[in-house]
């Protein structure tokens, strides 16, 4: 009898991955990661590595404020004026939401109060854009809760074992958010700063992998009439998939804007997240704020008109900002 040797056994398995790899769909082996209690295995190494590469990525990659002067500004003092502007957006589309909604409910706080900070001890080692969280007997946590960072939305929680917590980040390939444009400009009486909702279909904001997000639902027309540029914001806003809360957190900041090369009259959005999601070292988990008020019959019209429309806008020819 022929002796069995490694490569009779390792050549065929790989054969099957690979064919595996192409039939299955993507989300086919989510069911099983749910329940390989293994993440805890590899948080010696990767937990040590992940500290390192946030304090270099937080030495060199110094908070942007879009709008403002920051030649003679403090590091610290910038990392508080993008905080308030992004506070900013945040509030005025939740208030946006909550008067749609028509609810008669008060916001009771910010996402803070409902949320519990859990850290990031590694990513996934698949190739997705995951990370695992050490739960450490944190109470509460379920699959589909919302995952924030200061102000930004981060992802979902996919999966809740007893080693670890798996969580979705918003740019893995095939996550879709509801959003909202808008820009901070300065308010009517003069004295501050406001985030200015711009008036466009809902853009339906796709996380493409690699860190990268997009949008490709909206038309050139419908991207010209908002007179969307680079540099806007984009904002989450979905009471029926997200609390309230959450609603207006940043997601990114349009980065180009293109035609799409097999749909000519649709428009090809690349969204630049704020934060390095992968880099994280620590999130929030909002485990308490409980879904969204039912969504009455009737809607009332958006509270911010948009800005006026402006030759320079125009996204018929490509549009970028700076290199990645």
């Amino acid at each position: 009898m022929a002796r069995i040797r490694f490569n009779h056994v390792f050549i065929p398995l790989m054969l099957a991955a690979g064919v595996a790899s192409f039939v299955l769909p993507p989300g086919a082996g989510e069911g099983v990661r749910g329940r390989m209690d293994i993440r805890g295995a590899f948080t010696p190494v990767s937990y040590p590595v992940r500290r390192v590469a946030h304090a270099f990525s937080s030495r060199w990659n110094k908070p942007e404020v879009i709008g403002l002067d920051v030649s003679h500004v403090s590091p610290d003092a910038m990392t508080e004026i993008q905080r308030l502007q992004n506070q900013v957006a945040s509030l005025t589309t939740q208030l946006d939401v909550l008067r749609e909604l028509s609810a008669g409910r008060e916001l009771m706080g910010d996402a803070q109060r409902y949320a519990v900070p859990l850290r990031v001890v590694g990513g996934d080692a698949a190739g997705r854009e995951w990370l695992t969280l050490r739960t450490g007997g944190a109470d509460g946590l379920e699959p589909g809760q919302a995952v924030v960072r200061r102000d930004s939305l981060v992802g979902k929680v996919a999966s809740v074992g007893s080693s670890g917590t798996s969580v979705r980040l918003i740019t893995d390939r095939g996550f879709r958010i509801s959003a909202q444009f808008g820009r901070f400009r300065q308010s009517v009486d003069g004295r501050g700063i406001e985030f200015a909702a711009l008036k466009s279909p809902p853009p339906l904001v796709e996380g493409r992998g690699n860190g990268r997000l997009t949008i490709t639902n909206l038309t050139l027309a419908a991207v010209y009439d908002a007179g969307l540029t680079a540099g806007d914001y984009v904002v989450l806003k979905d009471p029926d998939d997200w609390p309230v809360v959450v609603n207006g957190f940043i997601i990114g900041q349009v980065e180009s804007i293109e035609k799409q090369p097999k749909a000519t009259l649709f428009a090809e959005i690349q969204i630049k997240p704020r934060l390095n999601l992968m880099q994280l070292n620590e999130v929030m988990v909002v485990t308490e704020a409980g879904s969204a008020p039912a969504r009455p019959a009737a809607r009332v019209a958006p509270v911010v008109q948009p800005p006026a429309r402006t030759a320079a806008a125009k996204p018929t020819t490509p549009v970028k900002k700076g290199g990645r």
